[in-house]
C-alpha cells in the first residue's frame, strides 16, 4: 500500500493429542492475523523546537565612533611643552606642530595643512600628505598616534594678524594599511577606505 505498511503472520499453538501414521487426534490453534501501519503521520510539539546552525550572518549596520584629537604648537624640537598662548615667533623661527590621538592603537596621518590669515589669504604647508615647500618638514606621519611637522615661521604680506593653522588628518590602523605614504595617487586613497577623517585647528603669532 502506498501510504501504509502491511504485516501478515500466523500463530500456531503446540499440538496436543496422539497421532500415528493413519489417524491423528492432535489438535491446536492456527491464528492468521495482519497489521497495517500508516506511513504518513503528523506530529506536534507543545513547546516548539530549537534548531542549531553552524553558519549565520550578522548585520551590524553602521556604527559611529569618536576620537579625542589634540593639536599643539611648540617652540622647540623636543616637543616637551607646548608654547604659551601668547608666545610670539620671530621670523624665521621654526614652528613645531603636533597632532595627537588619544587612542594608542591608531595612527595620525597628515593629509593637508593650511596656514591662513584673518582676511582669508591661505598658504599650503602640506598637500596630499607631502610637504608643499622646502621650508616645511614632516617629522612623523601615519606611524604613531602623534603626527609632527615643522615649518619656518612667516607673515602674510600686508598683515600682522595671528596665523591660523588648519590640518586635515586621517586616523588609520598602521598594522592594516600604509598610512604614511607621501603621494597623491588613487592607490593611496583606495587603501584608506577604512580610515576616519578629521580636521584640527590652532593659531600662532609671528612678527
Amino acid at each position: 500500500m502506498g501510504d501504509a505498511l502491511v504485516f501478515n503472520s500466523t500463530i500456531f499453538t503446540k499440538e496436543m493429542g496422539d497421532s500415528n501414521g493413519i489417524i491423528s487426534r492432535q489438535f491446536g490453534i492456527e491464528l492468521d492475523f495482519s497489521c497495517v501501519l500508516e506511513t504518513l503521520q503528523t506530529v506536534s510539539l507543545d513547546q516548539g523546537i530549537t534548531v542549531n546552525v553552524n553558519h549565520f550572518v550578522v548585520d551590524l549596520g553602521e556604527q559611529l565612533g569618536s576620537f579625542n584629537i589634540e593639536m599643539a604648537v611648540y617652540d622647540a624640537p623636543e616637543f616637551n611643552e607646548p608654547a604659551s598662548a601668547d608666545h610670539v615667533f620671530s621670523v624665521p623661527d621654526q614652528v613645531y606642530i603636533a597632532v595627537k590621538n588619544d587612542d594608542s592603537s591608531l595612527a595620525v596621518a597628515l593629509e593637508n595643512c593650511i596656514a591662513s590669515s584673518g582676511n582669508g589669504t591661505e598658504y599650503a604647508l602640506i598637500e596630499n600628505a607631502c610637504a608643499s615647500d622646502a621650508d616645511t618638514t614632516i617629522l612623523s606621519s601615519g606611524v604613531t598616534p602623534e603626527a609632527r611637522f615643522q615649518f619656518e615661521s612667516f607673515q602674510f604680506s600686508g598683515s600682522s594678524d595671528p596665523i591660523s593653522i588648519e590640518c586635515d588628518i586621517t586616523i588609520c590602523d598602521p598594522t592594516q594599511e600604509n598610512c604614511n605614504v607621501c603621494m597623491a595617487t588613487r592607490k593611496r586613497r583606495a587603501a584608506q577606505m577604512m580610515t576616519k577623517k578629521a580636521r584640527v585647528k590652532t593659531m600662532i603669532i609671528t612678527n
